[in-house]
C-alpha cells in the first residue's frame, strides 16, 4: 500500500495543539498527561509522531485513537511492521520481524480485526504532516526528512525515501559522532520520534521527542506546540536506557 506523502492541517482557531512522542501502547500514561493539561477534545488537537503500537501495555487502545477526530498521526515504522506482519503468515520473515520488535501482543488479539484497523489507518495516514501554529509552519514526520528539504513531499517519493522517512537515523547518529545537525529547509520547525532519547532534544529546527515510551522507565513526552517551539530544550542527545 502506497501511503500519501503529506497532510496539511488547517490552523486550530478554537483551541490548542499538542504533540506527543512515540506512544508504543502507553495509553494510560497519555490520558493522564492530557488530563493534567486540561485537554479539551471539543477544541484541542493531539498530533503524534507515530509508533502507536508495540512494546507497551495497551497497543490496541492506542491504535483506536486514530478514529478520534481530535487525533492526527503520521505513519511510524511500527505501524509499518504491523501492516506487513498481518498481511502474511506467522511463519513469514515480516511477521517474525514484527514479533522481535514488540508485536507479540497480537497473539492474544483478533488478528482479522487488527488487520482491518491497521489497513484503514494506512489508507488515511501520511508520512508527514504540516500545521500552521502562531504564524509558523510546523512539520511532523516519524524519523527523517529525505534530503533535509520539506519540499521533498511534493514530487513523487522513491521507495528508498519512503523507507528513510520512517526508519532513518542518520541525523542523530551523525550528531552523536560530533557533526552538526542540518536544518530542514522550507519549514520553521519539525518534530521527530523513532529514536528513544533520555530527554527531548532540540537540534537546529528539529525537535526529537521519543523518550522511551513502552520501555521500562520510559514514558511518552507531551508538549503544547505554542510552548515548546519557544523553549530551550537540550541540544546534546543521549540515548534512552531502559531500567530493566
Amino acid at each position: 500500500m502506497q501511503l500519501q506523502a503529506l497532510t496539511v492541517l488547517q490552523e486550530n482557531d478554537r483551541g490548542r495543539d499538542f504533540i506527543v512522542g512515540d506512544l508504543h501502547g502507553c495509553y494510560d500514561a497519555l490520558m493522564r498527561q492530557l488530563d493534567a493539561r486540561g485537554f479539551d477534545p471539543a477544541a484541542d488537537r493531539l498530533l503524534s509522531v507515530g509508533d502507536l503500537v508495540d512494546r507497551g501495555p495497551d497497543s490496541r487502545r492506542c491504535l483506536q485513537l486514530v478514529r478520534e477526530p481530535w487525533f492526527h498521526s503520521v505513519w511510524g515504522n511500527h505501524e509499518d511492521l504491523m501492516l506487513r506482519g498481518l498481511a502474511t503468515s506467522r511463519n513469514s520473515p515480516d511477521f517474525r520481524l514484527w514479533m522481535l520488535n514488540g508485536g507479540d501482543w497480537v497473539l492474544e488479539a483478533d488478528r482479522d480485526d487488527l488487520k482491518q484497523r491497521i489497513t484503514a489507518h494506512a489508507a488515511a495516514a501520511s508520512l508527514a504532516m504540516e500545521i500552521p501554529v502562531a504564524g509558523q509552519r510546523v512539520g511532523v514526520v516519524h524519523a527523517e526528512v529525505p534530503g533535509d528539504r520539506w519540499a521533498c513531499w511534493t514530487p513523487p517519493l522513491s521507495d528508498e525515501d519512503r523507507q528513510y522517512a520512517i526508519w532513518g537515523r542518520t541525523t542523530l547518529t551523525n550528531v552523536i559522532r560530533g557533526q552538526p545537525a542540518p536544518p530542514v529547509s522550507g519549514i520553521d520547525h519539525v518534530f521527530f520520534g523513532h529514536t528513544p532519547l533520555a530527554a527531548p532534544t532540540h537540534l537546529a529546527n528539529r525537535f526529537y521527542i521519543d523518550t522511551g515510551g513502552g520501555y521500562p522507565g520510559g514514558e511518552p513526552t507531551l508538549f503544547e506546540l505554542t510552548e515548546v517551539i519557544n523553549r530551550n530544550l537540550g541540544s546534546s542527545p543521549e540515548p534512552f536506557r531502559p531500567t530493566y
